[in-house]
């Protein structure tokens, strides 16, 4: 199945485009405090007025939730129910993923996270599995990072054509999320290169200050990758020297996940 980010509705429904901006903002703003009118408000340029309403719709579905005693709403359960059959509809079934990547987590003692390249040129995460440490990686499921910064979203862009990756460079807003980010589409040619010759993408301190992190695909019948598997820790605990190490525990289990797809190749 296909995303397409550059649809454009030809006959929209404003208030439902008002609507998925209000979700939008709150999944991406997302904090234990809730959001409220006046946030919404000032930050998507609608009347308070107009934003209440589509609280009041939204909560009566339980796509919201208000926060008890305080004037302020949280995405609800509601919505979660609906999109936990998302992956079911692109034939990923995330039990299989957390199975093996449990196992994966007790072998390397490391958080690790599985991704997949949105739409909109971006890595969403699916599944996650940590291991018993008291320094855990914040990522959490369901938060979506920028392909150029992140490991997971370094694995989709490594197959890419050259012009793509200028595109995605000139299109998309990329910008530094750290001083070690790469923002240029020069850099991440070499980039992308040097991740397929090894077979794995790193991220050297690129989206999270002192955190590392390297990923492998997963790839379907067709040799496709339809999704990476990530190992992550704070740099202390994974020296540069470290890193091939866990490839060689990430790898075999990137494999059988490729199998149960149908891949048959050599990687």
């Amino acid at each position: 199945m296909e995303l397409h980010s550059d649809y454009k509705a030809k006959y929209p429904v404003l208030t439902l485009e008002k609507a998925i901006d209000v979700m939008k903002y709150m999944s991406a703003n997302a904090s234990p405090e809730g959001i409220t009118i006046t946030e919404l408000s000032d930050n998507l340029g609608l009347s308070k007025n107009n934003v209440h309403r589509i609280l009041d719709t939204l909560l009566a579905s339980e796509l919201v939730d208000r926060l008890p005693g305080k004037q302020s709403y949280m995405l609800g359960w509601g919505l979660y129910e609906l999109s936990k059959t998302v992956p079911t509809y692109h034939n990923i079934n995330t039990s299989d993923y957390i199975s093996v990547m449990g196992d994966l987590c007790s072998r390397v003692s490391e958080s690790v996270n599985m991704g997949i390249c949105s739409g909109n040129n971006e890595c969403i995460i699916l599944c996650k599995v940590n291991p018993n440490r008291s320094t855990l990686i914040s990522t959490q499921v369901g938060s979506v990072e920028p392909l150029h910064v992140a490991a997971l979203g370094k694995v989709f862009m490594s197959e890419w054509p050259t012009k793509q990756i200028v595109d995605y460079f000139d299109t998309i807003r990329t910008k530094k999320v750290t001083q070690k980010s790469i923002d240029n589409a020069e850099q991440m040619i070499s980039e992308c290169l040097e991740t397929r010759r090894r077979g794995y993408a790193i991220d050297d301190e690129e989206n999270l200050d002192g955190i590392r992190c390297v990923a492998m695909p997963v790839r379907d019948y067709t040799e496709k990758i339809v999704a990476s598997i990530s190992v992550s820790a704070p740099a202390s605990r994974m020296p540069l020297d470290r890193i091939q190490k866990i490839v060689e525990e990430l790898a075999p289990a990137c494999r059988k996940l490729s199998i149960r797809l149908g891949y048959r190749g050599q990687s």
